[in-house]
C-alpha cells in the first residue's frame, strides 16, 4: 500500500486500490463512527478490512461489492 493512484488512493503491486476508513464511510453513506461500530467483532457488518499501523483500510472493490449486495430492487 505504498504507491498512490492518481485518484489519491493507494494501490498494491497488483493495482488493487485501497481506501481509508473515512473514504469507505463516505462511499457507504455512513459516518466514521458508524462504520467503526460496524467493524466491531460483535457486529461484523462492514466490508472486509485490514489494519495497518493503527489505521483501517478497505479495498475499493470490496466496498463496491458490499454496496451492490445491499441494493434493493
Amino acid at each position: 500500500m505504498s504507491e498512490h493512484s492518481a485518484e489519491g488512493g493507494s494501490v498494491t503491486p497488483s493495482n488493487e486500490e485501497w481506501i481509508t476508513a473515512a473514504e469507505a464511510a463516505e462511499m457507504l453513506g455512513l459516518t466514521d463512527n458508524t462504520l467503526r461500530a460496524y467493524r466491531a467483532p460483535s457486529k461484523m457488518r462492514s466490508p472486509p478490512f485490514v489494519r495497518r499501523v493503527g489505521r483501517v483500510y478497505y479495498k475499493r472493490s470490496d466496498v463496491e461489492a458490499f454496496l451492490s449486495s445491499r441494493k434493493e430492487d
